[in-house]
Formats: C-alpha cells, sequence, structure tokens
C-alpha cells in the first residue's frame, strides 16, 4: 500500500479529500453510516464543527455483542489456519508509524496471512483484519 518512507501519491487534488490527519474512519462512524448516510454525514460534520454538540455515540449492548463474537471468529480463524500450516504474523492493529512498517515487513516476509494489517496512504488509512497473500504473491484484503 506504501512504500517506505515515501507513501504512494494518487491523483487526487487536495482540495477534494483531506490530508490522512485530518481523516480516519473509525468503525463507529462506519456503523453510523451504514445506518443511515444522510445522518452519518450530518453527524461527521457537526462532530468535526462541535465534538461536544455531537458527541460519538454510546457502544450499544448488540455493537459489543457483534465486536467481541468478531475477536472470537477471528482467533477460531487464525487457529484453523495455523493448524493447516499457514503463517500468520500477529499485529496490534494500532495504525500507527511502527504498524505501518510491521504491516510492509509482514508482507515483504512471504507471511500467508497478516493479522490486523494497517494500511495507508496519502488520502486515508486503515487496517484490514486479515489480510491474505494470494498465491500470485500479490495481497489482498478481507
Amino acid at each position: 500500500m506504501h512504500p517506505s518512507p515515501e507513501p504512494t501519491r494518487h491523483a487526487c487534488p487536495s482540495s477534494i479529500a483531506p490530508p490522512i490527519s485530518d481523516r480516519l474512519i473509525t468503525p463507529s462512524q462506519l456503523a453510523l453510516f451504514s445506518r443511515s448516510r444522510a445522518i452519518g454525514a450530518w453527524w461527521e460534520e457537526v462532530h468535526a464543527t462541535d465534538p461536544q454538540r455531537a458527541p460519538r455515540p454510546a457502544t450499544k449492548p448488540l455493537d459489543q455483542l457483534l465486536f467481541d463474537s468478531g475477536l472470537k471468529h477471528e482467533d477460531v480463524l487464525i487457529e484453523q489456519l495455523v493448524a493447516k500450516g499457514k503463517t500468520v504474523a500477529k499485529l496490534r492493529g494500532r495504525q500507527d508509524e511502527q504498524d505501518y512498517q510491521a504491516t510492509l515487513d509482514a508482507m515483504r516476509s512471504g507471511a500467508d496471512y497478516v493479522w490486523q494489517a494497517s494500511l495507508r496512504n496519502d488520502q486515508m488509512r486503515g487496517s484490514a483484519d486479515l489480510l491474505e497473500r494470494p498465491a500470485a504473491g500479490g495481497v489482498r484484503g478481507g
């Protein structure tokens, strides 16, 4: 996604997309947007200008259940992959300089999978729960 040390540049005027430091989409924001595009966009704008007026939504019990179930699912999946002889690089998933580099290092090492891979370019950043190296040697996210 981004070679070391310079990030990959994409043709996108800076007036269209804010710099990476100003643009982070969290799971909570994605969940809000998935409920309603209009509400999600409105909340983003209001929260960006006045966080007190539009605080982050509280985590609901269903949200927490889905989060916890997702982590358990990932643990089971990783155990199955390792049992099949696959290599899984387990990262922290914090989307910081250390994890961006660790993701690149894991990809270059030939790991079959990277768990909590942190990726970025100059327009956005994010993490893949499980990044898989396809047979052809490239990388795709899952």
